[in-house]
């Protein structure tokens, strides 16, 4: 069986009815595209044909660039773009997060020879964890796991991090900031902490990266 020509993302049934075959994916119970191509079905198993150019789905291991919609305690939300190449499409189809590692607390009891000591003292304060990045940073991550309803992320690697940022304070464009590791508001001067790119604003050498 074929029918008509088919475009990326349309939908071509349901996982109830067919089984998932070649250049399709399955998002909430519904079957799509990922290529622009012919649909095929062959002994239940639902498939298309690709008549253009590949279009693949991102996957775990993958680089991936996107930007920074939301941050939680815990969470860093991230609208993934998609990536493409000369004759490839990487579809990013959910949103990536940033999983922020569990605070142990470091304001426990020291024992001193003896009884437990200071019994009314007040539990020690952490400093506040510096937070890879903020709301509205352009970041390249790795993909760790291609979870259910998102992608989890890792900014480990010197590619991985911020790679263009803006001040929280006045909106000026960031700068590296020579000698701290950190980046500094070219209009009024404040500084933030994020985890860095070794791409910092240089757009000809992240194409590269994604080519």
């Amino acid at each position: 069986m074929s029918e008509g020509i088919i475009v990326p993302g349309e939908k071509l049934g349901t996982e109830e009815e067919f089984a998932a075959g070649e250049n399709t994916y399955v998002h909430g119970g519904m079957m799509y595209s990922t290529v622009t191509g012919v649909k095929t079905l062959k002994e239940g198993v639902l498939s298309v044909r690709s008549v253009g150019r590949e279009v693949r789905t991102v996957g775990k291991g993958m680089r991936v660039l996107g930007s920074v919609v939301g941050d939680m305690k815990s969470v860093i939300f991230v609208k993934i773009d998609n990536i493409n190449t000369d004759n490839k499409e990487f579809v990013a189809i959910k949103d990536g997060k940033i999983v922020m590692p569990k605070q142990h607390d470091a304001g426990r009891f020291q024992r001193r020879g003896g009884p437990y000591e200071g019994r009314h003292e007040r539990m020690r304060e952490q400093p506040k964890p510096m937070r890879p990045c903020g709301i509205g940073d352009l970041i390249i991550a790795t993909v760790q796991y291609n979870d259910k309803d998102s992608y989890a992320l890792s900014l480990e690697g010197n590619e991985e991090g911020v790679v263009y940022a803006k001040c929280e304070q006045c909106n000026g464009e960031m700068d590296l900031e020579s000698g701290r590791g950190g980046l500094r508001c070219r209009v009024c001067g404040h500084t933030e902490a994020r985890k860095i790119s070794s791409l910092y604003n240089k757009p000809d050498e992240i194409k590269k990266l994604f080519e």
